[in-house]
């Protein structure tokens, strides 16, 4: 009776090694993946975009815009050779409202 006693133990025990063992990996795959996803959505962060072009706007409601980029030096006053300045002024009605942001 002792013996398959024994046995009996050795199979539970078996089994809850590889229930601990299954949700072991299924949470390392769960946080590798989320993991992954941020990597690939922060890959494209980086690379420089002019995604607003210098030029002068008029938009529909007769409200018109001026936006430049420059490099430091002169007006500009970034901290580093690789910041920049940009500068958009714009007007509406004659109220002229001008936005400079430094980096």
């Amino acid at each position: 009776m002792k013996l398959e006693t024994l046995k009996e133990e050795k199979g539970i025990t078996i089994y809850l090694v590889l229930i601990v063992l299954v949700v072991t990996l299924g949470a390392s795959l769960g946080l590798s993946s989320i993991f992954l996803r941020q990597l690939r959505l922060v890959g494209g962060v980086g690379e420089e975009m002019n995604l607003l072009p210098e030029a002068e706007r008029t938009l529909d409601n007769g409200a018109q815009y001026d936006f430049a980029i420059e490099d430091p030096g002169g007006d500009c006053e970034g901290n580093n050779d690789w910041g920049y300045c940009a500068t958009s002024t714009g007007s509406f009605e004659g109220v002229v409202r001008r936005v400079e942001i430094v980096r």
